[in-house]
């Protein structure tokens, strides 16, 4: 699914990952617009067994896409692509806090800018290509 934050700029990608094999699985999946006008892409590693992803506080910070015109109640066209294998199509919903239940997943412009640093911050801790003076910055 994607939930709308606060203002319905930026959609968390909310779904649940679940990884048969022994080792980590990249996945990315691409938002189309149904008129094919807007598009925009969300990467994740999903490791062996089962991962949330979109849990503000879980294990991995929630990612979000901007695609603009997109509005709760809508559906949208994704595309997952994991490396070797062929695209799968699905239609995802677009959700908004009006449900109890999917409350928990909407979150402020500063909690999204607070998550967005946060995963900068493990991407940068975790680039190997940097040398002494780049994981110092």
């Amino acid at each position: 699914m994607l939930i709308a934050d606060e203002k319905s700029e930026n959609f968390n990608v909310v779904f649940t990952g679940v990884n048969t094999g022994t080792t980590p699985l990249d996945l990315r999946i691409t938002f189309v617009s149904k008129s094919g006008s807007a598009e925009a892409s969300a990467d994740f590693t999903v490791e062996p067994g089962s991962t949330l992803f979109g849990e503000p506080e879980g294990d991995n910070p929630p990612v979000f896409v901007s695609l603009p015109d997109l509005a709760a109640g809508a559906t949208i066209n994704a595309f997952l692509q994991v490396p070797g294998g062929a695209d799968v199509e699905r239609e995802v919903p677009v959700l908004d806090g009006t449900l109890l239940e999917y409350r928990s997943f909407v979150l402020s412009p500063s909690d999204i800018a607070e998550t967005e640093k946060l995963s900068t911050e493990s991407v940068d801790a975790n680039n190997t290509d940097t040398g002494a003076e780049g994981a110092a910055e």
